[in-house]
């Protein structure tokens, strides 16, 4: 259908003009629209200004701070997002019983999360695993894991309540313990938290990992252990030592295709290669033969070498 400028003028009155009565509606629809949305701004303003109020005011003044941060924090940590400007941060082994303002901040904590730290050590509370941090409501999750590996608390004891009293300005005298040398073939999950920075989650997994593996070789290979990083290592490495005497190793020869396919280096298609050449040159002499298998690279091998070994007493005929 073509229009003239008058047929087309007369089909958008027709179609979509709106009546005096409906224009009207319009207008009041986008009036209550704009004072509705003008209302909700102002109401979240002000929620937000009583909400830092009393959270700065009231609740740094409670009488016992592990009930208060445990009950109430939970509720309100997800709310209460803090708009405080953080200083870059510098990660380092603390007592957060003893770690003073100027430490929170190097660790880049707002200032309102170390108030509410030091404002809950000066009512009597007390920070005796590293998971204790996580009940400061004000304190952000993504915070207390960047944390919480280098928590080092050294006394579990209570503060007696009579040291926190007026004119009693001495403090608490803590004693390092020394850090022991292990040695990571042989330790299990309790000496493995005695390193510096390593919980009982992280111990499991160092020493689950290393059952998998039959042996560490290198305390490089920790960083395969999930959630390990370089900075974590570091810190570590000088109370670690290795007995490669230690390593379970496997057999080429006499291990079945599931003892090598539980091996954290060996997946599926490289047994499959292994065993089929096993079979087809009736069985492996030297470790090195496993080089020329398809698919073999130089930095698996290497990594494979110390868990693999022949049994010449069980070597099979030509």
């Amino acid at each position: 259908m073509i229009f003239t400028g008058m047929g087309l003028k007369r089909f958008l009155r027709k179609y979509y003009a709106f009546s005096r009565r409906e224009q009207r509606g319009i207008l009041v629809l986008l009036a209550l629209i704009i004072v509705s949305w003008i209302l909700t701004l102002v109401i979240e303003n002000r929620r937000q200004a009583i909400d830092i109020k009393f959270i700065e005011g009231e609740l740094l003044t409670f009488a016992k701070p592990e009930e208060e941060f445990s009950s109430f924090g939970k509720s309100v940590r997800e709310e209460n997002k803090t708009q405080d400007i953080k200083v870059p941060a510098e990660l380092f082994q603390f007592d957060p019983n003893t770690l003073e303002a100027e430490g929170w901040k190097r660790l880049g904590l707002p200032d309102r999360t170390i108030k509410a730290i030091l404002a809950y050590r000066k009512a009597g509370g007390r920070f005796r695993k590293p998971e204790d941090l996580s009940r400061i409501y004000t304190l952000a999750p993504e915070d207390y894991q960047r944390i919480a590996p280098y928590v080092a608390i050294m006394n579990a004891e209570p503060l007696r309540r009579d040291s926190m009293l007026p004119g009693n300005r001495r403090k608490a005298e803590f004693v390092a313990p020394a850090i022991p040398v292990v040695e990571l073939n042989s330790a299990d999950t309790t000496l493995l938290q005695a390193l510096p920075g390593i919980g009982p989650v992280f111990a499991r997994r160092i020493w689950k990992y290393g059952q998998r593996l039959g042996g560490y070789y290198q305390p490089e290979q920790l960083l395969e252990v999930y959630g390990m990083d370089a900075a974590r290592l570091d810190k570590i490495k000088t109370f670690i030592i290795v007995d490669t005497l230690k390593i379970k190793k496997i057999d080429v020869n006499q291990a079945s295709f599931k003892d090598l396919l539980r091996h954290p280096y060996l997946e599926y298609y490289m047994v499959k290669a292994l065993a089929d050449y096993r079979q087809k040159h009736h069985g492996i002499r030297e470790i090195s033969e496993l080089r020329m298998l398809p698919l073999m690279y130089d930095e698996l091998y290497f990594k494979l070498r110390p868990y693999l070994s022949i049994n010449p007493d069980y070597l099979p005929s030509q």
